[in-house]
């Protein structure tokens, strides 16, 4: 074999450490709410799945759910409730560390979902919460979510208005970055297109700062150190996969190895990360 290294990517390159690892691009979506069980709702519209049991009771710590939803790789993060009343401030401060790790580089949509049958004070103040952690520029990647059942409206939303102060409040703050979310839909499209459309305003960047610059640094130095003690293992894999296929077919054992591969070392350059924060991996699920 020539002197040139094979990558995770299977691409040929001097050193494993002349560059990070490349992960597969995915969609990463962060969601916020005063209510887990809409989280959940969403979740599993999102992932196409019944991830989150409708019985099963608030969340408390934050979670990952990886999935491929209408084509599109996605990667769901549910964080706590800032004001479930069991939790400190000390553990919501915890969790938004870990929500940070499990969404890095950066989140390209947060969905803040809200009840839109009883919005409260509440729901504002997580408003608040959201900027004072991650920044005001977080509210340019945010989309209230406005679940609701039955037939609603943009014009029977005007009508609501008008007549709820706390919508009118976060309304305010969003202006048109809003969606209608019905709690009964059963696939993910017109959400998806939704985010794709923001992300797209976006510029097709997705939201980082100071912190999730600095957690992604130490995952990216995690995963090469990572990748190059298992530089032997991929060698004998990618050959034997030559030996065996060609054409097409290597093509697609060959990408859906690495794929698994690629899975495998973020999911330990991650634990490794939360570890030193203190932190617990064992909340995150993947998905098969």
């Amino acid at each position: 074999m020539a002197s040139n290294e094979v990558d995770v990517t299977g691409r040929r390159r001097k050193s494993s450490m002349d560059k990070p690892l490349n992960m597969p691009a995915d969609l990463r979506i962060v969601l916020f709410s005063s209510r887990s069980h809409l989280q959940f709702i969403v979740s599993n519209c999102i992932l196409g799945r019944q991830v989150f049991m409708p019985a099963e009771g608030s969340l408390s710590q934050s979670l990952k759910n990886l999935g491929e939803t209408e084509g599109r790789r996605v990667s769901v993060i549910n964080s706590p409730n800032f004001f479930e009343k069991d939790l400190t401030q000390q553990h919501i401060k915890k969790e938004l560390k870990r929500c940070v790790c499990l969404s890095c580089p950066g989140p390209h949509a947060v969905l803040l979902t809200l009840d839109l049958e009883d919005i409260s004070a509440t729901d504002v103040r997580i408003v608040e919460e959201l900027t004072k952690y991650f920044g005001d520029n977080i509210l340019k990647y945010t989309i209230l979510l406005l679940c609701h059942e039955g037939k609603e409206e943009d014009s029977s939303l005007e009508d609501r208005l008008q007549k709820d102060i706390n919508l009118r409040e976060i309304m305010d703050k969003f202006g048109h970055q809003y969606h209608l979310f019905n709690k009964n839909s059963v696939g993910a499209g017109p959400l998806l297109e939704r985010i794709e459309s923001l992300v797209a305003e976006n510029g097709d960047r997705f939201f980082t700062n100071y912190k999730y610059e600095e957690i992604e640094g130490s995952i990216r130095k995690e995963e090469t150190f990572i990748e190059k003690g298992r530089e032997k293992e991929l060698k004998k894999m990618l050959c034997e996969l030559d030996s065996k296929y060609e054409g097409e077919e290597l093509e697609r054992e060959r990408d859906q190895y690495l794929k698994g591969v690629r899975a495998e070392i973020r999911k330990e350059a991650e634990r490794i990360i939360l570890d030193r924060l203190g932190i617990v991996l064992w909340v995150v699920y993947y998905a098969d």
